[in-house]
C-alpha cells in the first residue's frame, strides 16, 4: 500500500511538471510531414518519454486543428490564427506562392502580382468565412470562389493538377509533393504565410506548457530544419 501511494504521488508530480499524462497534438492537413514540425514533435517525445503523445490530423473545415472544440491541446496550424483565444509560435514563415496546374500560362513565370491572379477558379473549403479562409483560398480583392470544394491535401493536389482550381501555398508544404504536375509561383505583393504551433490562452495544463517550452528550445537550436526565416 505504501509503495502504491508513493507511485501515485510521483505520478502527480510528473504531470504537474509536464513530464507525465497525455498530450493530444492536432495538425492541419499537409502540415504533419513538414520536417521542422516533425523535429519539434520528435524532440519533445524524446525529452518527455512519460507523456502519451497522440497525433490527430484535421481537414480544412477546422483551421484550429481541434483547439476550438478542445479536441486537441496544442496544434500545428496555418496562420493567421482563426480565434482570439488561441495564441501561437511561428515554426516557419515563408512567402506565399500561388499553386496552379503546370500547364497554366503563369506556370513558367518567376513571380506574379496579386492582380494577375484575377479571374482564376479559387478552391473552396468548408471552413467558416473569415480572415483565415480568405488568406489561403481567395483573391485579395474578394472575387467569387468558383473552384471545387476540397477538405484535405489529398483532394487539394488533384484539383490543382487538373486545372480545376488554384490556392496559395508555401515552399515547405510543397516539398511534401515532389511528383505532382503543380507549379508554384511567388506572389510578390502579399503578406507571407506561416505555420504556427498554437495553444489556447486559457489552458493552464503543465503538459501544454512543457510542450511549448520544448518547441521554443527546438526552434532555437542550430541545425534544425529552417525555411524562409
Amino acid at each position: 500500500m505504501l509503495e502504491s501511494a508513493a507511485d501515485a504521488v510521483d505520478e502527480v508530480h510528473r504531470v504537474a511538471g509536464g513530464r507525465g499524462g497525455r498530450l493530444i497534438i492536432g495538425f492541419s492537413t499537409a502540415i504533419g510531414s513538414v520536417p521542422r514540425v516533425r523535429d519539434v514533435i520528435r524532440r519533445f517525445s524524446q525529452d518527455a518519454p512519460g507523456i502519451d503523445v497522440r497525433l490527430v490530423e484535421h481537414d480544412f473545415s477546422d483551421p484550429t486543428a481541434g483547439l476550438a472544440t478542445n479536441a486537441t491541446q496544442v496544434a500545428f496550424v496555418f496562420g493567421p490564427l482563426p480565434a482570439s483565444d488561441i495564441t501561437g509560435l511561428p515554426v516557419i514563415v515563408e512567402p506565399r506562392h500561388i499553386a496552379l496546374a503546370a500547364s497554366h500560362p503563369l506556370a513558367a513565370r518567376t513571380e506574379v502580382t496579386a492582380a494577375e491572379l484575377s479571374g482564376m477558379p479559387w478552391l473552396r473549403v468548408p471552413a467558416p468565412d473569415g480572415p483565415w479562409r480568405r488568406f489561403w483560398f481567395s483573391h485579395p480583392l474578394g472575387e467569387p470562389q468558383t473552384g471545387p470544394e476540397i477538405r484535405t491535401a489529398d483532394e487539394w493536389v488533384p484539383s490543382i493538377e487538373s486545372g480545376r482550381g488554384v490556392a496559395y501555398t508555401m515552399p515547405s508544404v510543397m516539398d511534401n509533393f515532389p511528383n505532382t504536375e503543380i507549379a508554384t509561383v511567388p506572389v510578390t505583393d502579399l503578406e507571407p504565410g506561416a505555420i504556427l504551433v498554437a495553444w489556447r490562452t486559457d489552458d493552464a495544463d503543465p503538459t501544454v506548457a512543457a510542450f511549448v517550452a520544448s518547441a521554443k528550445g527546438t526552434l532555437a537550436r542550430p541545425g534544425v530544419h529552417k525555411s524562409g526565416l
